[in-house]
């Protein structure tokens, strides 16, 4: 009972660390590349452009 008990545990973790995996992937997909870049540059006089293009400082 017990060894049945921590292979269900064991699997559960695997698949809490699987979703999470698959969750990061897909939030790095929908990101914009360059969003942190924009948001630890956010006091900086360049911006990106209207186009959607960082400029060459940034």
């Amino acid at each position: 009972m017990v060894a049945e008990l921590r292979a269900g545990v064991l699997l559960g973790l695997a698949l809490v660390f699987l979703v999470t995996i698959i969750a990061m992937f897909a939030l790095s997909m929908a990101m914009r590349p360059d969003r942190w870049s924009e948001r630890t540059h956010s006091g900086s006089r360049l911006r990106a452009t209207r186009s959607g293009a960082v400029s060459p400082a940034a």
